[in-house]
């Protein structure tokens, strides 16, 4: 007979009473996951990827050309007077990969110059298409806690649909794979957080209460060894 057998079985002259034994481990719940790029970055395959490729960028020498042609500038040497070149460039390349968009927003002298870059969060920046319903044409502007900075923004895209006025980075465009990591992660330590579910006994003999106590009792001393 199945153990479940004897937790509902009555025995003849005794009141039909369940055997109560431990809490069988049920598989645990699965959680609804937000991918959004810090929950990603926790993901060691992601971390890795980003972690080589912001490593190349920052190592790669920045040019300032005008007119198609290279000029001297200390652009080229510090973007951001508040950062080295080096961590500019991996900020640059971070957000394009976690984002699928790179924000870079201008600081002008009196003379309207270029004098210091600084890349910018891509979640504060709103991207709309002026052009949105009246041309096929896009054109972006762009705002920073309702500030127009359309004139000082320069907006880097990965992987642009016709049409669109922002990119699409990995994350974005394939969210599942990197949920069903993290979703397999959570999961996993949800179970043996619970524990590994009990076992089925069965006898092809007649246990009455006490037997069946016993010979629960019997096998959890032998798992506990």
């Amino acid at each position: 007979m199945a153990l479940r057998d004897l937790f509902t079985r009555q025995v003849p002259g005794e009141p039909k009473t369940p055997v109560i034994g431990r809490t069988p481990a049920f598989p645990p719940p699965r959680d609804s996951i937000i991918v959004n790029p810090e929950v990603s970055m926790s993901v060691a395959a992601v971390y890795r990827s980003i972690a080589i490729l912001t490593t190349l960028m920052r190592q790669m020498p920045i040019q300032v050309l005008r007119d198609n042609e290279q000029i001297e500038s200390k652009l080229g040497d510090r973007p951001d007077i508040e950062v080295p070149r080096e961590e500019f460039m991996e900020q640059t390349a971070k957000s394009l990969l976690l984002h699928g968009n790179s924000y870079w927003l201008a600081s002008r002298d009196t003379n309207g110059q270029v004098m210091n870059l600084t890349v910018i969060r891509p979640s504060s920046v709103v991207v709309t298409d002026a052009n949105a319903g009246t041309s096929p044409i896009p054109r972006a502007t762009y705002h920073i806690g309702g500030t127009d900075v359309t004139r000082d923004i320069y907006h880097a895209r990965l992987n642009t649909n016709p049409g669109e006025v922002v990119g699409y980075g990995p994350l974005q465009s394939c969210p599942l794979d990197v949920q069903a990591i993290i979703k397999l992660r959570n999961y996993s330590d949800a179970f043996f957080e619970i524990g590994s579910p009990v076992g089925v006994l069965s006898s092809d003999q007649f246990l009455n209460q006490e037997q069946a106590d016993e010979m629960r009792e019997r096998w959890h001393e032998v798992m506990r060894e």
